[in-house]
């Protein structure tokens, strides 16, 4: 029931992103929702969920705001912000702004081998190597970035992504 909650408050930011406050709020809450809907390994259910903010502040607090009353699963949200990819430590996921796109693939690079997903805040960058990246109202997936990062997103996640890379 709580991931048909999910996946309703999804398709509902996504359906009305013109009536959210503003696209950070509506980035936010997709991030939110995308890591609900990930396969998380088993290891790693005990620590903090990390989520970390590469060039884009307006993301990073309403994620703060969200993590003071929301968790992913029994994991409590931890918010990091930083300039660059070269600052990158193990996060869960990482969310490079649309600004600062040209560090997708450090990103990538930096976080090969941690089980991280990483979003792109600007379209058109699973093929610099994201995982996802955010549209003006929907999102993109390519499933084999998410597959070589070491995670799994649920079938209703890929079906509600605008383009569904297989790559």
């Amino acid at each position: 029931m709580r991931k048909q909650l999910s996946l309703i408050l999804l398709a509902m930011v996504c359906g009305t992103c013109a009536m959210a406050q503003n696209a950070a709020d509506m980035q936010a809450l997709m991030l939110f929702n995308f890591a609900r809907e990930t396969g998380w390994p088993t290891e790693d259910s005990g620590r903090e969920f990390i989520i970390t903010v590469i060039g884009d502040n307006a993301v990073a607090g309403v994620l703060e705001r969200l993590s003071k009353t929301k968790k992913i699963g029994a994991r409590t949200i931890v918010v990091k912000e930083i300039a660059a990819a070269a600052a990158l430590a193990k996060s869960d996921i990482v969310f490079v702004g649309a600004s600062r796109s040209n560090q997708v693939a450090a990103a990538v690079s930096a976080s090969s081998g941690n089980k991280t997903l990483v979003v792109s805040g600007k379209s058109g960058m699973c093929s610099a190597g994201a995982c996802m990246s955010l549209l003006p109202a929907s999102f993109q997936i390519s499933n084999n970035n998410v597959k070589k990062a070491g995670l799994s997103v649920s079938q209703k996640l890929l079906s509600l992504a605008k383009e569904n890379r297989i790559d």
